[in-house]
């Protein structure tokens, strides 16, 4: 089966989809988790300046950052064939009405 110029373009741009938003996402996330991690080091540190808050801020350092690639890949791999279907139910309709769209003769 020989692939047309644009399905051949839709998967390329399918797999840059899915590695860009994995990589943002897991980017993302992991920023999120610092973000979170220094306001909590900053408020402990507010209220009891101790070194309890920076050996809690180094426990929890590496679950907060880790970017959970598994989960950012599932979630840019969702919307590649809902996005596939809408342009192939978009190609069939247009294509369903440039025929005459199943008028009736009279």
């Amino acid at each position: 089966m020989k692939l047309g110029k644009l399905q051949r373009l839709g998967i390329v741009l399918s797999i840059l989809w899915v590695i860009g938003a994995t990589c943002y996402q897991a980017v993302t996330t992991s920023d999120n988790g610092l973000k979170i991690l220094n306001n909590s080091l900053a408020f402990c540190l507010n209220v009891n300046p101790s070194k309890e808050c920076w050996s809690e801020w180094e426990r929890d350092r590496e679950a907060m950052t880790d970017p959970y690639w598994k989960m950012a890949l599932l979630n840019s791999m969702i919307p590649v064939p809902i996005v596939w279907f809408l342009v192939c139910l978009s190609i069939f309709t247009y294509r369903w009405v440039m025929r005459g769209g199943g008028k009736s003769s009279p």
